[in-house]
């Protein structure tokens, strides 16, 4: 091993490493030592040419990579990790997608473009600490959580603390079962639906379980039948990024009545604050809606179609706004996208699981609004 090398090889035992030479450090980001930044302070001439912001990944690959070290061959390094590069004023910083292995060691390397080729300039390394005693991934919460949830549930979203080793096991380490512990054979949709930072799964009941007259469903049942008692358990066999088990977890919750029918906005029960107060204006939905289509399609905005400062969280039973100063009398809306969905799957304009002799809306409304008046106190 060359004595560079060597260098390289004592340099990666330190939890912040620096080469002072190109102003290139990895350094942990955050409590968790394996989500790391890696900086890059760029030469004049790289300086003023890359556009501030974010960075398309194939662009910034040319000046800075992260990849693992060949610990049997310390001079090799692998290939280039996924993640997000920005331009940060003289620096481009770069955050690996998913973090890195525990006691693995990591090399980052920078290049100039010479003749319009990247060729190497210098190099620094990083070993990610051991595990230690810290905990293990765990499940940070399931949406829809209630103690009743429709029998035509359509999804599940499970976080995780942790992003998650993707894969077709997953589906068959996260169990559905009836208190008394029957287990619910195949309830799940064979379809892997994660998030950008692999820390969230979409969890979907088979629709053809869930579609009255579907051969599936004729065939097998449903997965849930109002009335009755379940539990989903995420297992401790699902493992995270770093090939740990997880710190099993159980939800348990009863079947309800199917809901099939459309989200009505005129249901909503709105609680409206006073002109010249800083009260809350919360709105009670009809129904559970699903979590991340609420997020995305409910707005509350001003008459000029602004929204309102302050701020505005959405649940799956109710949305709630603190504004940012004192209550103006006048009128406010509350915008819905017609793509929102409950946790059925149902939609403002359309049923999930409809007849399909019965006609439904072929072109969708731009937007639905509902009125709010906010008063002065009487």
């Amino acid at each position: 091993m060359s004595s560079y090398l060597v260098v390289l090889a004592l340099l990666a035992a330190e939890p912040h490493v620096v080469d002072p030479r190109v102003h290139l450090s990895i350094e942990p980001e955050g409590d968790d030592p394996t989500r790391v930044v890696v900086r890059y302070v760029l030469p004049t001439n790289l300086a003023g040419k890359l556009p501030a912001g974010p960075l398309d990944e194939a662009i910034g690959r040319r000046y800075l990579t992260l990849g693992l070290i060949n610990k049997e061959k310390w001079e090799e390094t692998g290939p280039p990790v996924f993640g997000y590069y920005d331009v940060r004023g003289s620096r481009l910083e770069f955050r690996p997608r998913f973090g890195l292995v525990r006691d693995a060691h990591y090399r980052g390397q920078v290049y100039e473009e010479i003749d319009g080729r990247p060729a190497f300039v210098a190099s620094v390394g990083f070993q990610v600490p051991r595990h230690g005693d810290a905990p293990p991934t765990r499940v940070s919460s399931i949406s829809p959580q209630a103690e009743l949830l429709p029998a035509n549930v359509l999804r599940f979203y499970v976080t995780f603390s942790r992003p998650m080793r993707e894969g077709r096991e997953v589906l068959e380490r996260i169990k559905l079962y009836q208190v008394n512990g029957a287990e619910i054979s195949a309830p799940w949709r064979e379809v892997e639906l994660w998030d950008d930072d692999a820390t969230r799964l979409a969890l979907y009941i088979h629709p053809g379980r869930i579609k009255q007259g579907v051969n599936l469903r004729e065939e097998f049942g449903p997965v849930l039948r109002p009335g009755e008692e379940y539990v989903l358990e995420v297992t401790d066999e699902l493992r995270d990024f770093r090939g740990r088990k997880i710190k099993p977890f159980k939800l348990e919750f009863r079947a309800g009545v199917e809901v099939r029918s459309r989200i009505d906005l005129a249901k909503w029960s709105i609680h409206r604050p006073r002109a010249g107060t800083t009260e809350k204006l919360i709105v009670e939905f009809d129904r559970p809606l699903d979590s991340a289509s609420a997020l995305r399609f409910v707005q509350l905005v001003d008459e000029r179609g602004e929204p309102i400062s302050g701020g505005f969280q959405v649940f799956t039973r109710y949305a709630v706004v603190e504004p940012a100063a004192a209550w103006k009398a006048g009128r406010l809306k509350l915008r819905v996208d017609p793509r929102l969905e409950d946790v059925c799957g149902n939609t403002p304009v359309r049923v999930f699981d409809h007849d399909l002799a019965t006609p439904t809306v072929d072109v969708l409304p731009p937007m639905l609004e509902r009125l709010i008046e906010i008063r002065e106190p009487e």
